[in-house]
């Protein structure tokens, strides 16, 4: 029996933001990153994100900006969600702020959902089933973003989440790459 890590891109590939990542192995399915369409996005790709949850093992978040994690609240409510410490704590300040009258968009279940969230440490491996998930920190405009490094079967994916090389440890980015060593895409 063969196996062999599969990745399906079900939004973010023909546009920026909207990022929904599946990455299955023979016995374990997780997500990266489930986000909501930009504002002005001409996109017309519809995703079910409680759909495809359905069946996954967990869900990593690179980072906060809505276009990553805006449909979070679709996720089934049994499927882990991970996310940086610091990212996590941010982004429950920002969507305490958005239940102030006026922005009632926002309500208590999503405030407790967020709280519900599982983190990471930068460089900490965590094992979901046969899968290995190492979160590397780089950078981004959002404070503490990630990119992962996730091996299953033998193969290695970078998913490299959103980064900058001209920001304040940008310049880190080579030295990241070459740090992670060959991966197969």
């Amino acid at each position: 029996n063969v196996a062999l890590m599969q990745i399906k891109i079900h939004r973010g590939i023909n546009q920026i933001g909207g990022c929904v990542t599946e990455i299955k192995s023979n016995k374990t399915r997780i997500l990266i990153d489930v986000g909501s369409n930009l504002p002005n996005s001409t996109s017309k790709v519809k995703v079910n994100v409680a759909k495809i949850s359905k069946k996954c093992d967990a869900v990593f978040i690179t980072h906060y900006h809505l276009d990553h994690i805006g449909e979070y609240m679709q996720v089934r409510k049994e499927v882990p969600i991970y996310i940086g410490e610091q990212a996590k704590e941010i982004f429950t300040i920002y969507q305490k702020k958005m239940t102030e009258p006026r922005i009632a968009e926002v309500t208590q279940e999503h405030i407790d959902r967020l709280e519900a969230f599982n983190t990471f440490k930068p460089d900490e491996t965590l094992g979901i089933g046969d899968i290995k998930v190492t979160p590397i920190r780089i950078d981004h405009s959002a404070f503490d973003s990630y990119m992962f490094l996730i091996e299953a079967e033998g193969k290695r994916i970078l998913h490299t989440g959103d980064f900058r090389t001209h920001g304040p440890s940008g310049k880190d980015i080579p030295k990241i790459f070459k740090e992670i060593g060959k991966v197969d895409i």
